[in-house]
């Protein structure tokens, strides 16, 4: 197959993939180098996908089709070749990691060549990576209603709540090194992002600051900052989606095994002879065969250290109850009097399993059973907690249904950072869970959404109290730049 215009349809389907996953197409692109007129054409006309059908399903011959599905390393019927591309080199990643990645490899693909022949020079023509690349950001904008209501409450409440949060990236060492720093909005609880509309202004906080070191293959990752969670988890159970850590971790990933840990800050006190601070480590494993099945699965040992016997993390890390059990403790105030404070009784690290495991059929039809379980050992009546989820996929996961039932025990973990949405994110809960997300309309610089949830859950112990729950965001928008 010719070299250059083997090089110009792996490059237009590098670049296909990047658009794919909702990135901005970069107004000076240009067609590489070894793209056919008809193509180039096309493309003018209608766009980069029908480019790409269009070279190859008219501008290559049986031999060269034949020769890009082994450098691909595509197993079918050459015949339907573009759907085996866009089905099994292009399906969109779970996370940025599994994008860059994917990406990673389409590109060392051009430099394949069959034995006995001498690769090609990796970016001859590729576009030089200029100042304005090291640049990219996004803006993510929710809509909410919602409204709940106890056993115990007279009556029902009612209100909108908004989310807002800009990113912006710099990388100024491609594959290498990058920035990440946001603004968002957020109230008193840090797990949650979200605003009660009121006649108040609006709270902002930082989000994001962090800085990433990172192989361009993504085997190893070095981070410090103030970020989200970063290890995988199959919900928010334990851990809010919301809350930012401050701290750092470290990622090992090779041939599917991943390796994590980290040390998260909780609490730091002037003067104090020991700080609270998290621990995690994890080892999981992750694969994908033909974007049919899909596997993850990880374990983790989450050390809390030095919080048996501490003062209770105060009330803004919470939205609903203190449900971990406390001992009171007689301390001198500010003022030199006596005053009273809740300690913890126990600890609280603890094992934990996630998973999640996946079926799809041809990108319009999936369905996935995920889980947590995790158990303190503290010893605690009631140490242990768990979630067993179903979903379910349809039109390239552009519509999402989503059931899950949770168990969490008052002792199972910290009840300051658990999912703020379900009973105030308490512990001591159990309940359900019943979702759906949908995209309205989707391109390179705009995906506009919208999703809905119901929680129908209560406490375990003592009065049940049930909660009922429901959200409805009619539209959820993220800008590309």
């Amino acid at each position: 197959m010719n070299i250059n215009k083997a090089s110009a349809l792996l490059r237009m389907l590098d670049y296909y993939s990047w658009l794919n996953h909702g990135h901005q197409l970069k107004k000076d692109y240009a067609l590489p180098d070894g793209t056919p007129e008809t193509v180039r054409f096309v493309y003018k006309e209608k766009g980069m996908e029908q480019a790409i059908r269009r070279f190859v399903g008219e501008e290559m011959a049986p031999q060269e089709k034949k020769e890009l599905m082994d450098r691909l390393g595509i197993k079918g019927d050459d015949v339907d070749l573009i759907r085996l591309i866009l089905s099994q080199i292009l399906d969109r990643p779970d996370d940025e990691k599994d994008l860059d990645a994917a990406l990673y490899r389409i590109d060392a693909a051009q430099c394949k060549e069959p034995e006995g022949k001498k690769p090609a020079e990796k970016g001859s023509d590729a576009k030089p990576f200029t100042f304005s690349d090291m640049f990219s950001g996004n803006l993510d904008f929710r809509l909410r209603y919602q409204g709940e209501r106890k056993d115990s409450d007279a009556v029902t409440r009612n209100r909108g709540r908004y989310r807002m949060e800009l990113a912006a990236k710099y990388e100024p060492i491609k594959d290498w090194l990058h920035f990440n720093v946001s603004v968002a909005t957020g109230g008193t609880d840090p797990r949650s992002l979200y605003n009660t509309m009121q006649a108040e202004l609006p709270s902002i906080m930082l989000g994001g600051a962090n800085a990433v070191f990172t192989t361009p293959e993504k085997d190893f990752t070095l981070a410090g900052g103030r970020f989200y969670f970063p290890f995988f988890r199959a919900s928010d159970m334990v851990f809010a989606n919301d809350i930012r850590w401050e701290g750092a971790y470290s990622s090992i990933n090779t041939h599917g095994i991943f390796v994590n840990g980290g040390i998260f800050s909780l609490r730091e006190t002037k003067g104090a002879k020991s700080n609270p601070y998290l621990f995690p480590i994890q080892v999981g494993y992750k694969t994908n065969v033909r974007n049919m099945f899909s596997l993850q699965l990880a374990a983790a040992f989450i050390g809390v250290e030095n919080i048996q016997g501490a003062k209770a993390l105060d009330d803004n890390y919470r939205s609903g109850d203190k449900t971990n059990e406390t001992v009171p403790v007689i301390v001198k105030g500010s003022d030199g009097k006596d005053t009273t404070e809740q300690h913890y009784k126990y600890g609280y690290n603890s094992g934990q399993l996630s998973w999640d495991i996946g079926f799809n059929y041809d990108r319009y039809f999936g369905i996935s059973h995920y889980g947590e379980f995790i158990k303190a050992f503290n010893g605690a009546s009631d140490n242990a907690g768990y979630l067993l989820g179903l979903r379910l996929m349809f039109l390239d996961k552009q519509l999402k249904f989503d059931y899950s039932y949770r168990r969490l025990g008052r002792e199972a973990t910290l009840d300051a950072f658990p999912d703020p949405d379900c009973y105030g994110g308490d512990t001591d809960v159990s309940g359900h869970k019943a979702s759906i997300s949908g995209t309205y309309y989707r391109n390179n610089l705009v995906e506009v959404g919208g999703s809905g949830s119901f929680y129908h859950v209560q406490r375990i112990s003592g009065d049940k109290n049930l909660l009922n729950l429901w959200q409805i965001n009619p539209v959820n928008i993220k800008v590309f730049f």
